[in-house]
């Protein structure tokens, strides 16, 4: 790692800064956007943790045929086939977010605010945000870190995403603390029977979410075998065993023969083996389609690996997940959300290569750079009514060709050695003003959503 520190009190300032933004992005327009019922499971995982809390049952709507004929229930404009019990999934962040509720809203189901319900996932973002930061800390440069964080609290897909009331909110932090708990095992000869503890509840906890967190089970295990941490591993694989009995059991406490039913359901929602390449290469904002070239920077940096010592998991954590989630997937329904957990991974994996492009002066970084923002900075200017397309889509050609040209050809002669040149100055320069231009942009864009 590098000497080049930041200093304390200056790296704090900088992290707290970043977190009120980052708190004032999702905040803003947190109970309109995304709009209400652009997924009802938002309602769905609210309902069933406050009737579980309040009755004792969890009842909320499902389309599951395991259910039968459920006559509908019509809700501010909406209908919805009210089940009880409700089985879909396991208990633990219903539980989360209906306690949430009935201590900061309202003791009635159906008398729930949005957003009051969505507070709570702003509480999971922070956090997100401090075990991100601590990742960045012992994975990246220091400088490198920051950048890392810059872009999870800006990027507009996390900014929707971490207003949702969705487990993924819930998953994300708890995936984080594991891989911490990964990277300590593995830095520590001595025995840390509090940490393998700790490990083993966490696992619980992933598969008491959401049964299909059992991909982030996979990924994790991945981390820890190139990490040469078995114990970890074995930790990681007891509590995900536990955890997944604990919600079998939930569920046949209920109704055996129902909870079969829905298990059954949901095995048969599998439709094909494509959905990977939704999940990493279509990114969206719930069901919307979007485009972001840190999104894609961390994509292609996770995909041919960080190259890094302690980063090197990024990879394995990214495609361990993505890959292990087409087995529980429908490939016809690809939600935005399923990408919230390597959120934090994906911008780690981006922020080595921008770094890369603005500190080093890396040409090639810089024009892939220049190649992935463009796109994006056009589609934003495009979006304006005094812009006319034709003429933008010609001039943004010819700049993003006079940039890549700038930032590849250094002057250098074929008799110099590859690495006797130093850094090239105009590379930094096109790659520092495209970062500072992208995150300006995404975070005037949440200010006027």
């Amino acid at each position: 790692m590098s000497s080049d520190k930041i200093p304390p009190r200056i790296e704090l300032a900088i992290v707290l800064s970043l977190l009120l933004l980052g708190l004032g992005l999702r905040a803003h327009n947190l109970g309109v956007s995304p709009p209400f019922n652009e997924t009802a499971d938002e309602m769905a995982w609210t309902w069933s943790g406050m009737s579980l809390l309040s009755e004792g049952t969890p009842r909320a709507w499902s389309h599951l045929p395991a259910y039968g004929n459920i006559p509908l229930t019509e809700w501010r404009g909406y209908t919805y086939p009210i089940v009880s019990p409700w089985l879909d999934h396991p208990p633990l962040y219903s539980l989360w977010v209906g306690a949430y509720e009935l201590l900061f809203d309202t003791q009635d189901p159906f008398s729930m605010d949005l957003f009051a319900a969505r507070q709570s996932s702003l509480v999971l973002f922070v956090l997100t945000f401090f075990l991100a930061h601590q990742l960045f800390r012992r994975t990246l440069e220091p400088h490198t870190s920051l950048l890392a964080l810059i872009a999870l609290v800006t990027l507009p897909l996390a900014v929707a995403s971490h207003r949702l009331v969705v487990s993924e909110n819930l998953l994300t932090p708890i995936f984080l603390a594991i891989e911490l708990l990964l990277i300590r095992l593995a830095e520590s000869e001595a025995p840390e029977r509090p940490r393998l503890g700790l490990l083993v509840i966490l696992g619980a906890a992933l598969v008491l979410t959401k049964l299909p967190a059992l991909a982030l089970v996979f990924a994790l295990g991945l981390s820890a075998l190139i990490k040469r941490t078995v114990r970890g591993l074995f930790a990681l694989s007891a509590g995900a065993t536990l955890g997944l009995s604990l919600a079998l059991a939930w569920g046949y406490h209920f109704d055996p023969e129902l909870f079969s039913r829905v298990l059954a359901d949901h095995r048969a929602r599998f439709s094909g083996f494509f959905g990977l390449q939704d999940l990493l290469f279509i990114p969206r904002i719930v069901e919307a389609r979007i485009y972001h070239p840190v999104l894609a920077l961390g994509v292609v940096a996770a995909l041919v690996g960080t190259h890094r010592d302690k980063a090197r998991s990024f990879t394995l954590l990214t495609v361990g997940y993505a890959g292990a989630m087409t087995f529980f997937v429908d490939q016809r329904e690809i939600h935005g959300w399923y990408l919230i957990p390597t959120l934090p991974i994906l911008v780690g994996a981006a922020a080595r290569l921008i770094e890369r492009s603005a500190k080093e002066g890396d040409r090639t970084c810089t024009a892939v750079l220049v190649l992935l923002s463009t796109p994006y900075l056009g589609q934003t200017l495009a979006s304006l009514p005094a812009v006319p397309r034709e003429t933008l889509r010609m001039s943004l050609l010819g700049v993003t060709i006079i940039l890549a040209l700038l930032a590849t050809y250094d002057g250098s002669t074929k008799s110099e050695k590859p690495n006797s040149a130093k850094p090239n100055k105009r590379a930094q320069a096109i790659g520092l003003g495209l970062v500072l231009l992208v995150f300006a942009t995404d975070t005037t864009l949440a200010l006027l959503e």
